[in-house]
């Protein structure tokens, strides 16, 4: 139903991803927002409250065409995000997010014979990852739409390229 109308502006919230972790007492979960109308992902907000507690910063977002942002609750002000650079990642390691199943066949499974991969567990943790330059890529195997979303934006807004398969 979501998907359905195009012409008008949407908002999506998880406000759990990562659901499982949570369950299970892992600190590897977070919040997510999307705006978007049609295709075009415009604004995506993650929240990650661990890493506020524990870091100081786990407010992430996105607006499209104006970049990618981290909060800093000690200095009060934004950083603003960027992927790694070739070069500047000692190894290139690759997010997995969504059936890990699949993550044994090829594709995917190619993936790992050439870089390290490791399964995330939560969108919102693997997008900030990567769009902070702390990892190379995010693979995503048949996640929700809004699993997606803000991840697109903000790994997009840090300098990234999203893609399909194809």
């Amino acid at each position: 139903r979501i998907l359905a109308n195009q012409d008008q502006h949407q908002w999506t919230v998880d406000g759990l991803d990562g659901t499982g972790n949570r369950s299970l007492g892992l600190l590897s979960h977070g919040a997510m927002v999307a705006r978007r109308r049609g295709s075009k992902i415009l604004f995506a907000a993650i929240f990650r409250p661990a890493d506020e507690i524990l870091r100081g910063y786990g407010f992430f977002f996105a607006e499209a065409g104006k970049g990618a942002w981290r909060s800093c609750r000690e200095h009060r002000h934004y950083h603003e995000l960027r992927i790694a650079r070739p070069g500047e990642l000692e190894r290139t390691t690759v997010m997995l997010e969504g059936r890990s199943k699949l993550f044994f066949k090829p594709p995917i499974s190619d993936l790992g014979a050439a870089v390290t991969t490791r399964p995330s567990c939560s969108s919102c943790v693997a997008a900030t990852t990567v769009a902070s330059g702390k990892a190379s890529a995010l693979v995503t195997v048949e996640n929700a739409p809004w699993d997606n979303w803000p991840a697109w934006l903000m790994i997009q807004e840090a300098g990234g390229i999203v893609t399909d398969w194809n």
